[in-house]
């Protein structure tokens, strides 16, 4: 135990300093779900694309028959293209499963998507590049194995080291910006990550029967047509109390002023006029999805109130 504790240590502080062969891997092309896939559960897998709100929903879901219309919703949510039969973000994912599930065994409880490696992938997805190596710690004849995943969108460098030799790959540091992208990549919606390019972030409240939605105007991509600074946007809305959905409603949003009025405001307010169904005391959760329409970015924030 001691030797490993030195061993590791030696690790760090000598990763960067490591000599031997890099070798590029490539991933595999798009070629469907696996089987492996399918006998996991909803939430073991989709928990590590989750927001905290909607894991905070799903765990205290009163029945089965809630859990699949929460289920059916999640990836509603993240469809792209929701006048097509196929969800490119649920298939996507599912690719993401089968090729933890193939490459990274490194569990007895072939639950291999839960490794280091396997959660990662399944939340940031395939890196842009991967090189893995064997070196050797100076000053020993210790040899490890180190894959090194590299995001360029994220400026995210990993690596993971096998130190024992077993293949049991673990993730050498955790880098702050990491959970960072973790938090984007949940909030996104999107499992391409092209909306991460430019984040579009708001607050949402609601109070007196009306949600305020709060977007900053830096973040907003508009349109100039006839002297006109031009917005458009979609609004989903769930409504959900003590965790159970008792409203969903779709409305559009559209916003326009002159230049001198978008230099003057350093926020845009939405406001959507609501009264609660059959309101009552208990606990609420408001999921908010605005998409921008001009460049497709979909994010999504909650608001949580008792009464």
């Amino acid at each position: 135990m001691k030797k490993n504790i030195v061993v590791y240590i030696l690790i760090v502080l000598f990763i960067y300093c490591l000599g031997g062969c890099s070798q590029k891997i490539k991933f595999p092309a798009n070629t469907g779900t696996d089987a492996d896939a399918a006998e996991d559960t909803f939430f073991q897998t989709a928990q590590f694309i989750m927001t905290k709100e909607e894991k905070n929903i799903y765990r205290h879901l009163p029945d089965q028959q809630a859990r699949e219309e929460f289920i059916e919703d999640f990836w509603k949510k993240r469809d792209p293209t929701p006048e097509t039969h196929e969800n490119e973000n649920q298939v996507e994912f599912e690719r993401r499963i089968e090729y933890a599930n193939k490459w990274f065994k490194d569990r007895p409880d072939g639950r291999w998507w839960y490794t280091d490696r396997g959660r990662i992938l399944l939340q940031l997805g395939i890196p842009d590049e991967r090189y893995d190596r064997v070196s050797t710690v100076r000053g020993t004849t210790w040899m490890v194995k180190i894959d090194t995943w590299y995001y360029y969108q994220y400026q995210l460098v990993l690596q993971f080291v096998d130190k024992d030799g077993y293949g049991r790959y673990r993730l050498l540091y955790w880098p702050m910006v990491l959970s960072l992208a973790l938090d984007q990549a949940a909030f996104a919606l999107d499992l391409d990550g092209k909306a991460l390019n430019r984040p579009f972030r708001f607050n949402v409240k609601f109070k007196q029967n009306i949600i305020k939605i709060t977007v900053p105007v830096k973040n907003i991509e508009f349109q100039e047509k006839d002297g006109r600074m031009i917005a458009d946007f979609e609004i989903e809305v769930f409504v959900y109390r003590d965790f159970k959905k008792i409203d969903h409603f779709k409305l559009e949003k559209h916003t326009r002023k002159t230049k001198e009025e978008i230099l003057q405001t350093k926020n845009l307010e939405i406001t959507v006029p609501y009264s609660l169904q059959a309101p009552g005391k208990g606990s609420y959760y408001l999921d908010v999805i605005i998409k921008e329409v001009l460049t497709s970015s979909r994010y999504r924030n909650f608001s949580r109130f008792k009464i």
